[in-house]
């Protein structure tokens, strides 16, 4: 990530679309930019999110019985006890279906980075639009 100054090619935030006009200063990644650290950790959390969905979502679950003390679905809340296939994690979650898994997982590390971005500063405000 590099902080640039030369905004007389960008047109917009890669993010949030506000016009990078008279922004200053400019963030860039790769061939991105963006009018704030916000933004710029905000794009690259939902990329990070989507690929742990889709990661997660092609894994092959163990099918597991339902304990007796458990009854509801960690993501969603749902009731197990009439469903089948019942998926669990290895920290004896249970979930619904593997998209409950994949957004309980995706979630966790979604929060996970945006502390780490906050920690190191990325947790600056979006400027509103005039």
């Amino acid at each position: 990530m590099e902080n640039i100054i030369d905004t007389s090619d960008a047109t917009c935030c890669s993010h949030c679309k506000k016009s990078l006009e008279n922004v200053n200063p400019i963030y860039q990644t790769d061939d991105l930019l963006f009018c704030s650290k916000d933004c710029l950790a905000d794009f690259v959390i939902e990329n990070e999110f989507e690929s742990l969905t889709a990661a997660f979502i092609g894994l092959e679950l163990v099918n597991v019985t339902l304990p007796p003390d458990i009854d509801r679905c960690t993501t969603c809340k749902k009731d197990l006890t009439c469903l089948s296939p019942i998926y669990s994690d290895q920290y004896c979650d249970f979930f619904c279906s593997q998209n409950c898994i994949a957004d309980f997982y995706t979630e966790t590390k979604y929060n996970c980075l945006r502390d780490a971005l906050i920690d190191i500063g990325a947790d600056e405000e979006c400027e509103e639009d005039d």
